[in-house]
C-alpha cells in the first residue's frame, strides 16, 4: 500500500455521499490542526516525524503564490493528531518541535511543485497496532518506481474526514474518515 494520501482540507458536509473508510486501514495517517481546524494530512514515518506537503506548512496558504524563502507555521503552533476515530479529540495529540519544507516548493497559477514538508513533533507517538503506526517509506521503493512509471494502473484515495454541526454549540464536529475521490491532482 503506498505511503501517500492527499487530505482536502475542506470538510465535507456528512449529508454528502462519500465513501467511508475504516480509520484501521490508515493507521499512519494523521491531522495537522493549526488555529483549531484541520489543515491537512501527514503520514507517520517515525514515531515522532511525519511528512506533509509544502503547502500545509506555509503559514499563508491560501495566497494565491508563494515561493522561497518561506514563512512557516511556527511548530508550537501545530497538533499532530493520530489514532482519530470520527470524533475530536481521540487518540494522540502531538504538539511540533521542528517544520521543514522543501527549499525549491512554489506554488504559481499553474500549480504546486516540490510540495513536500516535514513535522517533527516534541514527544514520540505511542504506537497502538491497528490505531497508530508507522509507514516504511524508504521499503516501498517498488510501489513509488509504480506511481512514478505506470501511474495510471493506480488507485488514488483522498482522505478527509466528514463533519457535522453540533446543534447546541453551532461548531462543526470531525466525523468519519471519507474517502473524498478528489485525486484529479
Amino acid at each position: 500500500m503506498p505511503f501517500w494520501h492527499y487530505y482536502i482540507p475542506s470538510y465535507f458536509s456528512t449529508e454528502e455521499k462519500l465513501d467511508q473508510q475504516n480509520p484501521e486501514n490508515f493507521p499512519y495517517f494523521a491531522t495537522v490542526i493549526s488555529d483549531g481546524r484541520g489543515r491537512c494530512g501527514a503520514t507517520l514515518y517515525t514515531t515522532s516525524r511525519l511528512f506533509t506537503t509544502c503547502q500545509c506548512l506555509i503559514k499563508d496558504s491560501e495566497v494565491v503564490t508563494f515561493r522561497f524563502p518561506h514563512v512557516l507555521l511556527d511548530p508550537e503552533s501545530i497538533k499532530v493528531e493520530a489514532g482519530n476515530e470520527a470524533t475530536r479529540p481521540s487518540g494522540q495529540t502531538r504538539i511540533g518541535k521542528v517544520v521543514k519544507v522543501h527549499p525549491k516548493c512554489e506554488r504559481t497559477r499553474r500549480g504546486v511543485y516540490y510540495n513536500y514538508g516535514v513535522i517533527v513533533v516534541e514527544d514520540p507517538f505511542t504506537l497502538t497496532e491497528g490505531s497508530i503506526e508507522v509507514v516504511d517509506i524508504l521499503g516501498q521503493k517498488d510501489q513509488i518506481s509504480q506511481a512514478v512509471m505506470k501511474p495510471d494502473d493506480l488507485t488514488c484515495i483522498a482522505l478527509d474526514f466528514g463533519i457535522s454541526e453540533n446543534r447546541e454549540t453551532k461548531e462543526w464536529d470531525i466525523d468519519s474518515l471519507v474517502n473524498t475521490e478528489g485525486c484529479d491532482a
